[in-house]
């Protein structure tokens, strides 16, 4: 069963990684990560003290997802070699900590418990392996 209190925090994280989605969408990087942020800082406590909270997870798992994205949007537009190589490790690193959270997720599907499209293992390992091979053919 779901502890009210509980419940509705993940969906405010929820709706902070809709919010940070939704900003991404329209380039606002700054903007963008700050909610990713809030909604990684509201959803991982709850993942660790009740982890059969699935809205949680999902938010955690999309939460770095999308952080991932605004890393990747960053390096993207870096304009020095470091800069560029700092933010594709950042990325890789976040998609990382989404598909960690992805594979405890038992059987996860296309929509959150509370009914939001989402990510998913097989999209992360996508953006992974698309981090993995920018940063082998950098320059070091």
């Amino acid at each position: 069963m779901r502890n009210e209190g509980t419940g509705v925090q993940a969906d405010v994280g929820s709706l902070r990684a809709r919010i940070g989605l939704l900003l991404t969408r329209m380039g606002k990087q700054e903007p963008a990560a700050l909610e990713f942020q809030r909604a990684v800082e509201i959803a991982e406590p709850i993942t660790t003290a009740r982890p059969n909270i699935l809205e949680a997870q999902y938010v955690l798992a999309d939460a770095h997802s999308g952080l991932g994205d605004v890393w990747q949007m960053r390096a993207s537009n870096a304009n020095s070699l470091p800069q560029r190589i700092h933010d594709w490790t950042e990325a890789q690193s976040s998609y990382r900590r989404s598909l960690e959270v992805w594979q405890r997720i038992h059987n996860p599907g296309a929509r959150t418990p509370t009914g939001f499209a989402c990510g998913s293992r097989k999209m992360v390992a996508e953006r992974i392996a698309k981090c993995d091979g920018v940063l082998a053919r950098l320059p070091r």
